[in-house]
């Protein structure tokens, strides 16, 4: 049976919110080191609002004669798949049934049968996405990349076709992120598109969860009115942080018996500090891709993640591979972290967890900032097409309806009908969690990262170290000849 787990969370999360509150398409190209972001209310707007918002503009008479459109995913399947394609009688949420009714609207509207496959690993999806396609024409219609491992493999194996001209796909619509379309880009071909019909990535998209009663006792104050007052700042999260945290046992030594202001998730939120500062690590621009690592506010972000990690107890860091067994985990949920910074779908853990718990953006970087950034990774998955499908118009006229309705219908049922089944009709909650998911960004240095030495900030947390300049000197060449390499062979083969 088919088990879409951290959807259930979704319900979880959406019931701590409720008690929590009791408290008194997104982002332009960037061409600085800042991003500057659009936001979108079309998640809180009405049903007759959608309705003429997702509307598509793909033709009502095409037709395939029961076509099989066959979507490739990476391993495993329960981390892309089987958000996918619910089969009749497996739709066990009413998530699963949104999608089950996406699909099957999908199929009667242009005469297909909508079908997947699984193959290769986030690092080795581009490999058995070749073998693939060289078995038949048409054996693939459109690929779910795993971006950061299987991006750049994939765009310079030769299968990816750009999406600039298949025709049916309007990129200018709401319910495509528009930081994936500017910021990935390669010299204005456009070959991974994340939209709507990503929805999944709702599980990966770095968030902070409060402790409720934590800062209830400590007289925290109304973290939503902070939020939305725009003073929810770097400044802000460390102070509260480091005045809470507290070495219990006095043995000047910190461990997960202590107290402490953040719980952290090093895998996602080390480099989340960095997007969360609306902060691009490489720039793209017409005529390449530009490491940006060398500029005083990085090394500050850079300095201010050293210090919020490792100086004064503040922070509990960890992976959060295996998250039955996290600490860090372990050490919110007993009361002794103020802040958690994670997935959100690493809520699909707290199910027996008894302390509540609400939801708000990552920090911005300092007051001035326009916007409150976040980022989802690799298992969010981006669309591709490959060259060797053999009609890229129906490609496009398919992709496009799905992505549309996504719009329309799955993301509704998660704002409206999973807060409704868990009585949490609170209009805080649905700010945060609006303002959360407009503002999604991609860093080229992350999501085209390939290798964790690459990406900046993750490596330098991970060695105890805030030397940039050490650390640029030993990768940031590299680098710059991969995005060099990248640009190049785009520029050669598509133009």
């Amino acid at each position: 049976m088919k088990k879409l787990s951290l959807i259930l969370a979704a319900l979880l999360l959406f019931t701590a919110l409720a008690s929590a509150c009791s408290q008194a398409g997104p982002g332009a190209s960037a061409t600085t080191d800042d991003v500057t972001l659009g936001g979108s209310d079309t998640d809180g707007a009405s049903t007759s609002e959608r309705d003429t918002t997702f509307e598509d503009h793909v033709p009502d008479n095409l037709t395939y004669g029961g076509y099989d459109f066959v979507m490739a995913f990476p391993n495993p399947a329960d981390h892309g798949k089987d958000y996918q394609i619910v089969d009749e009688g497996f739709a066990v949420t009413k998530i699963d049934e949104a999608v089950y009714r996406r699909n099957r609207t999908i199929e009667d509207r242009f005469d297909i049968v909508l079908s997947g496959i699984t193959g290769g690993n986030s690092d080795t999806q581009t490999p058995f996405l070749e073998t693939t396609v060289l078995s038949g024409d048409d054996a693939i219609d459109l690929a779910f990349i795993a971006f950061t491992y299987s991006g750049i493999p994939w765009i310079t194996s030769g299968y990816a076709m750009p999406w600039n001209d298949v025709e049916h796909i309007d990129t200018s619509r709401v319910y495509w992120n528009q930081s994936m379309i500017d910021n990935l880009s390669i010299a204005g071909h456009t070959f991974l598109l994340q939209g709507d019909i990503n929805w999944p990535s709702m599980n990966s998209t770095q968030v902070c969860f409060f402790n409720t009663t934590v800062v209830t006792d400590n007289k925290v104050g109304n973290l939503y009115e902070t939020v939305r007052n725009g003073d929810w700042t770097f400044d802000r999260m460390k102070t509260l942080a480091r005045n809470f945290a507290k070495d219990l046992n006095q043995d000047g030594n910190y461990d997960e018996t202590d107290q402490y202001g953040i719980a952290m998730c090093f895998y996602g939120a080390v480099y989340e500090i960095g997007i969360a500062a609306n902060y691009l690590t490489v720039i793209p621009t017409e005529d390449g891709f530009t490491l940006n690592v060398d500029t005083d506010k990085f090394a500050d972000i850079v300095n201010y993640a050293y210090d919020l990690i490792y100086n004064h107890g503040t922070t509990y860091i960890e992976r959060y591979d295996y998250i039955e067994e996290s600490k860090g985990v372990g050490i919110f949920f007993d009361n002794r972290a103020m802040f958690m910074l994670t997935g959100l779908g690493t809520g699909n853990y707290f199910r027996n967890e008894k302390a509540d718990y609400g939801i708000i953006p990552c920090p911005k970087y300092d007051e001035f900032q326009e916007k409150y950034c976040t980022t989802n990774d690799q298992w969010g998955l981006s669309c591709s097409i490959p060259t060797t499908a053999t009609d890229p118009a129906r490609t496009g006229a398919i992709t496009e309806a799905l992505c549309a309705l996504s719009g329309k219908i799955v993301y509704p049922t998660y704002y409206e009908d999973v807060l409704s089944e868990r009585n949490t009709r609170d209009e805080e909650s649905k700010q945060m969690l609006e303002l959360i998911f407009s503002n999604i960004i991609y860093d080229p240095g992350i999501t085209f990262g390939t290798a964790e030495a690459y990406v900046p900030l993750y490596k330098l947390v991970k060695d105890k170290s805030s030397d940039v300049a050490s650390w640029s000197a030993r990768y940031g060449g590299k680098i710059q000849s991969k995005f060099d390499d990248l640009f190049e062979y785009v520029t050669d083969n598509y133009d």
